[in-house]
């Protein structure tokens, strides 16, 4: 295991990025041997638990811990020795097993993610859709006025019996709404001949 102090930190630094603020790890003023420690422990507790790890600390780590952790995984003694050539090979073989270990479950873990977003996606568009059907199409704010205004009343009175028959038909109470709707109503209602209006009581004759 070689590397410089000042590229364990920068692992480190770029590691911190993805921890929790309580979980980060501390490099500055401290052992190296301490340091190295705790790198090592959060990696491996993210790879064994499915978290995000970031591609420099991936590569980091595989060039310069892999390799130490399978060499410790090797058996010490053994009723043939081994060529320092199949060691090479072995140690090499279980770095490389190791290192796309790491990547596959980074690989996984990015196409889950992709695959709740397209879920979430499509239950967002199909409560949209829900939502649009819920006003039948022959409800309209225009046709609870005109049926407000037979049964006659004063504006304020006509603005909540519109806004009533709209909601007991399928829609959404919006008063504000049935206020504008109403003024422009009576308007065209007037000047069209077939609205009467009597002590502020205003009544369609149809």
């Amino acid at each position: 295991m070689s590397f410089k102090t000042k590229e364990l930190n920068e692992a480190c630094k770029s590691l911190n990025t993805v921890l929790e603020k309580d979980e980060r790890i501390k490099y500055v003023g401290v052992k190296s041997s301490e340091v190295v420690e705790e790198f090592q422990k959060k990696v491996e507790e993210r790879n064994e638990s499915g978290k995000n790890i970031p591609d420099d600390v991936v590569d980091f780590y595989n060039a310069h811990f892999a390799e130490e952790e399978t060499a410790k995984e090797e058996t010490p003694m053994k009723a043939e020795k081994e060529t320092k050539k199949e060691k090479k090979e072995k140690t090499k073989d279980k770095k490389e097993k190791k290192e796309k270990k790491v990547k596959e479950d980074k690989k996984e873990k990015k196409e889950k993610k992709a695959k709740t977003d397209k879920t979430e996606k499509k239950e967002k568009k199909e409560r949209k859709t829900r939502g649009r059907q819920e006003t039948p199409s022959d409800n309209t704010r225009e046709k609870s006025v005109v049926d407000a205004l037979k049964k006659g009343g004063k504006f304020n009175d006509l603005i909540q019996k519109s806004d009533d028959i709209y909601v007991k038909n399928g829609g959404k109470t919006n008063t504000s709404q049935a206020k504008r709707i109403l003024e422009r109503g009576i308007k065209y209602l007037f000047y069209a001949g077939v609205l009467e209006v009597n002590d502020g009581k205003y009544k369609l004759n149809v």
